[in-house]
Formats: C-alpha cells, structure tokens, sequence
C-alpha cells in the first residue's frame, strides 16, 4: 500500500492535514501588509519578490502577532493559463511531517472534511483536510476583481 506525505499544521486548537507536494515552502511569519480582501483572506506577504495572498484556515478572534511561532504555509497551485501560481497559508505551531496509508484515514464527516488518523506509531488526532481549491477559486476572483 502506498503512503502519502502529509503536513499536519496548527491554529489554535484545530489540526489541518495537507498533502506535502501541495507546499512549497513553510516559512516564518514575519511582516504582512494586512487588508481584508474578502473571507479568511488577511492580506498580503512578500515571498521571493512576489506578492501572495495570506489566508486563515477558519476564522479567529486572536491577533495574528499575539499567537506563538506564527507561520506560512506556501501553498502551490496553478493559474487558469496552467502557470505556476501561490498563495499563503497561515498557521501558528509546529508543522509535523507523517506519511499516512489510505486506512489509516478514517472520514468523520466529509461535509466539514473532518478525518481521525489513526497510525499505529502516532497518537489518534482529528484534523480538516481543507478545501484547497476553494482557496485558490478565492486567490483567483480576488486577483482578477
């Protein structure tokens, strides 16, 4: 059985799983130019001489700066002319690198995209597989707008 590499990221208190070919980079958080340009989308950041998109996960009540090691997770995607594009993906913590065989993915409800993962050397945690394509549909209409 074949193992996918996953990220697994943190805001707060909720988990994210992400597929590891769909980051480019994690980085440090360290400036943002903040403007909300429609939902979860906070702003913009510089990386590597282009301006990207910065989006939440989910929405929060706590200050971007007040959270502990605020990070990005530089997501890939591709344009409508199939030109490599990107856009940020904001977490707070530790990014966690595990390689997880399809069973070891248990669905929870597919309409909030909630799994469990159970791996047998790994502790039993909940996380949300997010809509990355829902966010690059908004990366798309706000650039375009």
């Amino acid at each position: 059985m074949q193992k996918i590499d996953c990220i697994l990221l943190s805001l707060l208190e909720q988990k994210y799983l992400l597929p590891a070919v769909a980051i480019t980079e994690l980085i440090m958080l360290h400036e943002y130019n903040p403007n909300a340009l429609g939902p979860l989308c906070i702003g913009t950041l510089n990386w590597r001489n282009t301006q990207v998109l910065l989006f939440l996960p989910h929405e929060i009540s706590t200050e971007i700066k007040a959270l502990p090691h605020p990070k990005v997770a530089i997501m890939n995607a591709l344009t409508q002319n199939s030109q490599p594009g990107h856009f940020g993906l904001f977490f707070a913590g530790k990014a966690q690198k595990i390689s997880l065989k399809e069973e070891e993915i248990k669905w929870l409800d597919r309409n909030k995209r909630q799994v469990q993962i159970m791996k047998a050397d790994h502790p039993s945690q909940e996380a949300i597989l997010p809509d990355l394509q829902s966010l690059w549909d908004k990366v798309k209409f706000i650039t375009h707008s």
